[in-house]
């Protein structure tokens, strides 16, 4: 077995020191870069697709300029369902209960979760993250009432949600009251 003489030793370290070195410039510089490139593919892609979109709205014989009206009016409506804090979903779904004659018992609603694609990559729309928050209404009140009450968030609710669950029971409270829990998430957007 030979040994190592000194300059060969230092040649050694001298290249682990530089590989090294590459190593965590490839963490520190590298993938951030590749991050911030896939970000901007994402982004280009987002802008594309409207390009397309309001494209396809002047073909019909519409100007760009009304193209582009068109578009931004949808994309308001669009984000009108998605508010940026939770207490103002959890506010209108408690306010369109009462207007129903739907006593709400109690509300609980847990942590706040990333909103998920396909690839599992977090859902963004200019900057501002999408995230799912899973609400359980405790509520009484009559049959009628209820359907009343799903019928209207379904249709005029100005948030997006999913019904996750829906459990109904007889309440002790009187023959025609019913005793619902419901839980359902909510999307925001911050």
């Amino acid at each position: 077995m030979k040994k190592i003489s000194l300059s060969q030793q230092k040649i050694i370290a001298i290249t682990v020191i530089i590989l090294l070195a590459l190593f965590i410039a490839w963490l520190v510089v590298y993938i951030p870069a590749q991050d911030n490139v896939s970000q901007l593919k994402r982004e280009l892609a987002g802008v594309e697709n409207q390009i397309h979109q309001i494209e396809a709205l002047v073909e019909k014989g519409k100007t760009i300029d009304e193209g582009i009206r068109i578009f931004q009016e949808r994309y308001q409506q669009l984000t009108a369902k998605f508010p940026p804090r939770e207490e103002e979903g959890l506010k209108v779904l408690a306010d369109f209960a009462r207007k129903q004659n739907i006593e709400v018992v109690s509300t609980d609603s847990q942590g706040k979760a990333p909103c998920r694609g396909e690839n599992q990559q977090e859902i963004e729309a200019e900057g501002k993250k999408c995230q799912v928050l899973l609400i359980s209404m405790e509520m009484r009140g009559s049959y009628r009432d209820l359907v009343q009450y799903l019928e209207t968030i379904k249709k005029e609710l100005p948030v997006f949600i999913t019904v996750e669950r829906l459990s109904i029971a007889r309440d002790g409270y009187g023959p025609t009251r019913l005793r619902v829990i419901l839980s359902l998430n909510l999307y925001l957007l911050s």
